[in-house]
Parts: C-alpha cells; structure tokens; sequence
C-alpha cells in the first residue's frame, strides 16, 4: 500500500529462456531421415550373398545366387495441438505463433529420436534401434552390468565380426549416468615401474 505499487516490472523478451530438452543422438551418427513421404515404401537389399566353392581341374562348377529381401516401412502419426487466444497474440511481448510453432518442433524432434532409439513398434509408435532383430548387443548381465571398458571393446567387436565398418556414421548412446559411469571407471592399473 506504500511504495511496492509505484515498483514497474520490466518485461524483458530479450532474455526469454527456453526449456531443457533431451539431447538429439540420431542425427548425429548419420541417421538417414526420409522427408516428404506419403506412402509405405519398401527398401530391396541383399540379406545373403552367393557362394563360391573350389573344385578340382575338370570338375563343375555348383550354381549358387545371391538372397534379396525388403526392408519395408508404414507412415506412423503423431500429433498435438496448441490453442491460443487472438488476444494472447495482440497482448503477448512475445510472438506467441512462432513461440508455440517452436516448441511443438523442438518437441517432435525428440520424439522422433526417443522413439528411434526406443520405440516398441505397437501402438502406432515406430520402431527403434533396440527393439529391431538383427542388431547386435553385449551383454553386461542377467540386469546389466556395472560398465566397463570391455563392454565398449565388446561392442566395437561385435561390430567387426559383423563387417560393419566403423566410420563417421558409427558411435555410441549412452545416457547421462553412463556417460558419468564411464568417465570414472578405471580403465587400467598404474604400475610404477
């Protein structure tokens, strides 16, 4: 009643903060995003290749060819919807349209790569990278394990044998607790000499 109602609040747009979200990890290994699609598509690839035999100076050669397959895919929906009023847009200090339009982007972006990573491909959701057959994993134990350089050795390995070829394209994901695991874990003894 004094002197804390003549006190103006300034309202400062230049400073506006947005919210933390997860880190994108898709993207970043080389993820192959598909734009503009409007129906199921199939992917031919090659799944064995044909096999080659030695034989002796007169004897015939066996026939052998090449297994192909597809990768199919199935558009998956997401959605949302944001109302606002057309005085918040009139009123706001901020541009509210372009605010909004952000956030909803900024929040399917990491959908897109939670659910690429972790999608169970029920429900409408797509599949991701650990619910698919035919990717290798190490096994740290019965519930994980306690992290350890052998696991990362472990992966590259597998990664090898399967004649994957480690490129710019290839990495790892790890969340924010392994990441912090995996910083201090000890990776070898020191033995003075």
């Amino acid at each position: 009643t004094e002197a804390g109602n003549l006190v103006a609040t300034e309202m400062r747009t230049d400073m506006y903060t947005d919210v933390l979200r997860n880190q994108l990890a898709l993207a970043k290994l080389g993820a192959v995003f598909l734009p503009g699609l409007t129906s199921n598509i199939a992917i031919p690839r090659k799944t064995a290749p044909g096999s080659l035999g030695w034989v002796t100076e007169v004897a015939a050669a066996t026939e052998t060819a090449p297994v192909t397959g597809q990768i199919t895919m199935a558009p998956k929906r997401i959605t949302a919807f944001v109302e606002y009023s057309k005085q918040s847009i009139i009123q706001s200090a901020i541009a509210v349209e372009p605010l909004l339009r952000k956030d909803l982007l900024d929040g399917l972006a990491v959908e897109l790569d939670t659910k690429g990573i972790n999608g169970t491909g029920n429900s409408g959701q797509p599949r991701g990278l650990r619910n698919t057959s035919g990717v290798g994993a190490v096994i740290g134990g019965t519930n994980g394990a306690n992290l350890a350089w052998t696991h990362f050795v472990g992966l590259e390995s597998a990664c090898a044998n399967a004649n994957a070829q480690a490129t710019e394209r290839a990495g790892y994901i790890l969340n924010t607790k392994a990441v912090g695991t995996a910083k201090q874990t000890q990776k070898a003894q020191y033995l003075p000499f």
